[in-house]
């Protein structure tokens, strides 16, 4: 009986091990198996590859991020500086801050033509700003006698806009249509009448942008302006507190120099009065560029360079800096 008893006791007491069917190893304890019934090496393998698993979508999405989540910072950059290039400062469809669009003097009160308040732009014509912001230095030139305009230019007017009546005559037959208002700030040292003539007798001279680009301007009435008939191009004489403003952000108070932007040919006081050292005595000369350029540029032309020195400077050059070997020129048609 002691024999059957040790022999029953081995048989229930003392467990065998349990071995690895590969490897024949015995395995420990209860072999190694969780409550699934998997291995440690096996958790570990499991392990490793969820980890790598992991580490490759990170890496996935890092590059799905750098190849199209990232904006382009240059065309950013220019879109912002477009943006800035087709509304005023004061916004979009709005005058600029101290424009007024209204509670300016009353109809006939200005100097010159019978003037009227201005009304918001329109929207803009083609073309980017123009600042001629690196423009070397430039001496003034005092204006002629025959203008009857003293060489000081006041740094402010009463900063408001007033729309010209432009006179009427016959226009152009055929061409794309560019509807436009001359328009003047209050309290310029100016002839409204006379600056209107001026203006009214580059756009419409056959050496101008209608001969050039094949256009045909059309003058909007303040009338028509102010009830929010479409304007395609206001040409504007402000002085150089109220053309720093609507040439923004744009530096031209520098060298007090003109621009386009916000469907505006913002043209300097300063450079009305005084003209351009490349032009020397020829003030009304360099006028029929400064309008020129201008305009061109709400036309969508950009700036140009000296094509053959000794020859006539295109009018999309920036003449007011220099003229490269060029001859002063002030239409874009070739003289």
């Amino acid at each position: 009986m002691g024999g059957g008893t040790a022999q029953t006791a081995h048989a229930v007491g003392v467990a065998r091990p349990v071995r690895d069917l590969r490897t024949g190893r015995a395995l420990r304890g209860d072999g190694g198996l969780d409550r699934s019934g998997m291995s440690p090496r096996r958790r570990a393998r499991l392990r490793r590859s969820t980890v790598i698993l992991a580490a490759l979508l990170l890496l996935g999405a890092v590059l799905v991020r750098l190849a199209y989540g990232q904006p382009d910072l240059e065309t950013e950059a220019t879109q912002q500086v477009a943006g800035a290039a087709q509304k005023p400062a004061g916004g979009e469809g709005t005058a600029p801050t101290g424009v007024a669009t209204s509670a300016v003097a009353p109809p006939g009160t200005g100097t010159g033509t019978t003037g009227h308040p201005a009304a918001p732009a329109g929207p803009p014509a083609a073309g980017g700003t123009d600042d001629e912001a690196d423009l070397a230095e430039d001496p003034p030139v005092t204006p002629g006698a025959q203008y009857g305009v003293a060489a000081a230019v006041p740094a402010t007017g009463a900063g408001s806009i007033r729309i010209l009546t432009v006179p009427t005559g016959p226009l152009r037959a055929e061409g794309r249509t560019i509807r436009y208002t001359i328009e003047a700030e209050d309290g310029l040292p100016v002839d409204n009448a006379a600056f209107v003539h001026e203006v009214h007798a580059v756009l419409s001279d056959p050496r101008g942008w209608q001969a050039q680009d094949a256009v045909r301007f059309v003058p909007v009435s303040p009338q028509a302006a102010i009830a929010g008939a479409n304007v395609d191009m206001r040409v504007t004489l402000a002085s150089p507190a109220l053309t720093a403003q609507l040439c923004a952000p744009a530096n031209v108070t520098t060298l007090q120099v003109s621009c386009w932007n916000g469907g505006r040919a913002v043209l300097n006081l300063t450079r009305w009065l005084r003209g351009s050292h490349t032009y020397g005595a020829d003030l009304a000369g360099y006028r029929t560029y400064q309008v020129n350029h201008e305009v061109g540029h709400g036309l969508g032309h950009g700036h140009v360079r000296c094509p053959s020195p000794g020859g006539f400077a295109p009018v999309m050059m920036q003449q007011t800096k220099g003229l490269q070997g060029c001859r002063a020129w002030k239409f874009p048609t070739s003289a």
